[in-house]
């Protein structure tokens, strides 16, 4: 996550924590990652239990509004403490022992023979991954600007700045999919 590591050529493809990306987008680096766990817990998208899931949704907003070209997922299903000394069970200990904020260690809690009851958290980050999809395909049936002026009427999205209204996402999915059906 810092620029001078890829500036000197150290780091070739920077997988960047998404509260430390502002030097990346501002000297145009246009082949990183992003990512977010345990430190991005403010103002930023982050799928904690306790956070609002707007914070979640939006990551597949912030992927296609500034071509991040891919995103590193962590915690799946980690249900050990921390150091993996012991298992935990994630119905009773969501924060792996008070170690990391509640939901930061795994999205799907186990099921019965080995299929993952999905969280909430789960199918909002898979809505936001769907809606990442949908902007590339209207991009496809119209053109990149159309679909920037969807999403961000008041160009006013960035990593650390977006939209808390949850209504707002459903309405401009609806506009999305409009642009894709011509």
């Amino acid at each position: 996550s810092d620029y001078e590591f890829y500036a000197s050529g150290a780091v070739t493809l920077p997988v960047v924590a998404t509260d430390a990306v502002k030097p990346f987008l501002a000297n145009d680096v246009d082949n990183f990652w992003v990512y977010y766990c345990v430190g991005q817990n403010k103002d930023v998208a982050n799928r904690f239990i306790g956070l609002p899931s707007v914070r979640n949704r939006v990551l597949g907003w912030q992927l296609f509004a500034f071509n991040v070209r891919g995103f590193l997922q962590w915690g799946y299903n980690f249900y050990n403490n921390q150091g993996s000394r012991h298992a935990i069970n994630p119905f009773a200990d969501t924060s792996v022992g008070g170690v990391f904020p509640a939901g930061d260690s795994f999205l799907v809690y186990p099921g019965p023979d080995g299929q993952p009851y999905e969280s909430i958290r789960f199918r909002v980050f898979a809505a936001a991954m769907a809606d990442h999809r949908a902007m590339r395909l209207a991009v496809e049936h119209t053109d990149r600007r159309t679909v920037m002026e969807t999403i961000d009427p008041d160009r006013t999205l960035g990593f650390d700045r977006f939209n808390y209204d949850p209504d707002f996402y459903r309405r401009t999915r609806e506009a999305i999919n409009g642009l894709i059906k011509g």
